[in-house]
C-alpha cells in the first residue's frame, strides 16, 4: 500500500509492508511495518557539488574509489573493515539494519567505524529513499529483497555521482549479487579480489582475510559428534521464562585468576535475597558446569542441588597440557563437597545472553610434530590465564611460533574440548620490549594507535612560529593575570609539553597566602570538532608504563 504525506513542503511517499517474523520464544508473529520515503537523501561525497550544498560532505575526492560491502561480506569481513587502511566505506542501511539483528557487539563495532571521522565512512539511508526503496516481490525471500536493495543502492551511487570522480565498487562473495550487478552495469568484486587489487601492498589483510574464512568454513562444518561433551544451551525463549520464574539467575561470569577451574557470578540484590545469600556469589566449577561460557560472558545459571554444593579449595590445579583432554574429569577439580569449610550455592550454566567478544593474546602451543606448511589446526594459549586455549587453523606454525598473536574466538561446539578461533595479527616476537608492551596494551583493551598528521588534521594550527599569539580582540574576552601574578612552570627540565604552572601571592596585611593553579587552554588554535579536536578527545587520558607515556 502507498500513501503520500507533505512535510516540510516536500511530499513523502509511505509505504506499508507485512512480514511474518519469529521472536525470542520462537513463535511467530505478524508484523506490519510503515515507511516514509524521503525525496531528498544526499550522497555526502565531496565530488557532488548539488549534495554538498545542503550536507557536510564526508567521503573524501582524493580516493579511487569507495567500496560498499553487501550484508555478507560485512558480517564475516567485519574485522578487516575494522581495519585503518579501509576508508570511504559506504555502508547501504539495509547492512546496518541487518548487522544490528545479529548481536549488540557486531552492531558497536560497526557502528564504531562509521563514527570515526578519520575513516570519512557513511551510512546510506537506501531504505528510506524513494530512488533506492526495494519492494519486496510476492513470494520473494527476505534475504533476495535485501540483495536488491544493496544493488540499487550501489547502482544510485554510479550514476548519481559525477564521472570521472571514485568508483563504487560493490563487494560481495554472492554469485546471485555478482550476477545482478553486472547485469546493471556494475563493478562488482569479491572480499578476495578487492583485497587482491586494492590492498596487494598489505599482506597483513590478505592474512586476516585467509583466516577469517578458514574460521567461517570450521563454523559451517563443524564435526558435531553424538557423544557431546557438554550440554545444549537453552533457547532465548525458555531462558527468559526461567529468569522471570526464578528458576534461573542470571550474571556476569568472572574466572578466578588463580584457580582458572574456578568461576563465579554475583547476582544483584533483590536476588541476593531471596536465594539468602551473604556475598551474592554463586560458585561455577569446573568447566563442564561453565558449559563454554568464557570471562566476562553474560550467562543464565541454574542452581544445583543441594548435596552438589561445594567448597573452592585453596590448592591450585595443574593444567594439563593433553589437547585431548576430558572436561567432565576436571567438574571438582579445585573443589570438595566435603568438609573444608561451609559450602558455597553452586550452579551450572544452562545458556549464554551475551558473549564477551574480544581480541587475545596468545602464543602457539608448541609440540613435537612436524608441521609441513600445510592448513592445519593448533592450539593457542592466551595470555589471560582466565580464557580456555583456543583452536586456531594456520599455515604459518613455524613462523609463528615464536610470536605473540592476536586471536578471536568465533564459536564452541558442543563435542569439542576448547572453542575455535582465527587468526588476526602478528604482535611480534616473545620477549621484545615493544611486543610485550603492545600485548599489555591489547590486553587491557587500551587502544593507543601512533599519531599521525595524515588527513588534514594540523590545517587548522598556525603555519608559522610567530602566528602562535592570542590577537587583542580575544585577549579582551579574558582575565590577563601575565603582570598581576607571578607565573612559573613546574615541570622539569627537558619536558615537552609544559602545560600546567603555580602561583602564589602573598597578602602583606593579613599574611594570607593565594596560591593560583594554571592550566592551558588550547581551544581558541582548535576548532570545536575539527579533526585535532576529535583526535584529542580520543587521546584524553594519559597512560604511563614502566618507561613510557602514551
Amino acid at each position: 500500500k502507498q500513501a503520500t504525506l507533505t512535510m516540510h513542503d516536500k511530499q513523502m511517499k509511505s509505504v506499508t509492508s507485512v512480514f511474518n517474523k519469529k521472536n525470542k520464544r520462537g513463535k511467530v508473529v505478524r508484523v506490519i511495518r510503515e515507511l516514509y520515503l524521503r525525496p531528498d537523501i544526499y550522497c555526502h561525497s565531496s565530488v557532488c557539488s548539488p549534495c554538498s550544498a545542503h550536507v557536510q560532505p564526508i567521503l573524501s575526492s582524493d580516493v579511487s574509489h569507495y567500496p560498499l560491502p553487501d550484508v555478507e561480506t560485512t558480517l564475516k569481513f567485519l574485522e578487516i573493515f575494522e581495519d585503518g587502511l579501509l576508508s570511504d566505506i559506504i555502508f547501504t542501511q539495509t547492512v546496518v539494519n541487518e548487522i544490528q539483528n545479529t548481536t549488540s557487539k557486531n552492531y558497536s563495532r560497526l557502528r564504531s567505524i562509521i563514527s570515526d571521522v578519520k575513516r570519512r565512512s557513511v551510512v546510506f539511508h537506501n531504505e528510506n529513499f524513494e530512488e533506492t526503496y526495494a519492494r519486496r516481490e510476492d513470494h520473494e525471500t527476505l534475504q533476495h529483497r535485501n540483495e536488491r536493495a544493496v544493488c540499487a543502492g550501489a547502482a544510485w551511487y554510479k550514476y548519481h555521482l559525477p564521472k570521472g570522480g571514485p568508483e563504487v565498487v560493490l563487494i560481495s562473495d554472492k554469485e546471485s549479487i555478482q550476477s545482478e550487478a553486472r547485469d546493471i552495469g556494475l563493478r562488482v568484486l569479491s572480499m578476495s579480489e578487492y583485497l587482491s587489487t586494492y590492498c596487494s601492498d598489505s599482506p597483513s589483510l590478505r592474512e586476516l582475510y585467509e583466516s577469517l574464512l578458514q574460521a567461517a568454513l570450521i563454523s559451517e562444518a563443524a564435526d558435531i559428534s553424538n557423544e557431546q561433551v557438554y550440554e545444549k544451551h537453552k533457547d532465548v525463549g525458555t531462558l527468559e521464562e526461567g529468569l522471570e520464574s526464578g528458576k534461573y539467575q542470571k550474571g556476569v561470569l568472572h574466572v578466578k585468576s588463580q584457580i582458572s577451574q574456578v568461576a563465579y557470578i554475583t547476582v544483584d540484590e533483590r536476588r541476593k535475597g531471596k536465594l539468602g545469600l551473604a556475598s551474592g556469589d554463586i560458585l561455577i566449577p569446573g568447566t563442564l558446569y561453565r558449559n563454554r561460557a568464557v570471562h566476562l560472558d553474560v550467562v543464565c545459571i541454574e542452581i544445583l542441588p543441594k548435596h552438589l554444593w561445594c567448597t573452592p579449595s585453596l590448592l591450585l590445579r595443574s593444567e594439563a597440557d593433553d589437547e585431548n583432554e576430558d572436561p567432565s574429569r576436571s567438574i571438582m577439580d579445585g573443589m570438595t563437597t566435603q568438609g573444608g569449610g561451609p559450602k558455597q550455592i553452586t550452579a551450572k550454566v544452562v545458556g549464554i545472553l551475551q558473549r564477551n567478544t574480544r581480541e587475545y593474546v596468545a602464543t602457539l602451543q608448541l609440540d613435537e610434530k612436524q608441521h609441513s606448511g600445510r592448513q592445519e589446526k593448533v592450539l593457542c594459549v592466551p595470555m589471560d590465564v582466565r580464557i580456555p586455549k583456543i583452536r586456531i587453523p594456520t599455515r604459518n606454525f613455524t613462523k609463528l611460533s615464536n610470536s605473540r598473536l592476536v586471536v578471536r574466538i568465533d564459536g564452541w561446539e558442543l563435542s569439542s574440548t576448547y572453542p575455535h578461533g582465527h587468526f588476526v595479527r602478528d604482535i611480534g616476537e616473545i620477549n621484545d620490549m615493544e611486543t610485550e608492551i603492545a600485548s599489555i596494551l591489547i590486553e587491557n583493551e587500551i587502544n593507543m594507535p601512533p599519531y599521525t598528521k595524515e588527513g588534514n588534521m594540523l590545517k587548522h594550527l598556525p603555519s608559522s612560529p610567530n602566528k602562535w599569539s592570542i590577537p587583542s580582540e580575544e585577549l579582551a574576552n579574558r582575565l590577563d593575570l601575565r603582570t598581576s601574578r607571578r607565573i612559573f612552570s613546574i615541570d622539569p627540565k627537558g619536558c615537552v609539553d609544559i602545560d600546567d604552572a603555580l602561583s602564589v601571592v602573598i597578602d602583606k596585611d593579613n599574611g594570607v597566602v593565594e596560591v593560583g593553579v594554571h592550566i592551558a587552554d588550547v581551544c581558541y588554535f582548535v576548532p570545536p570538532e575539527s579533526l585535532l579536536d576529535i583526535e584529542a578527545r580520543a587521546r584524553g587520558t594519559s597512560v604511563y608504563l614502566a618507561d613510557r607515556r602514551l
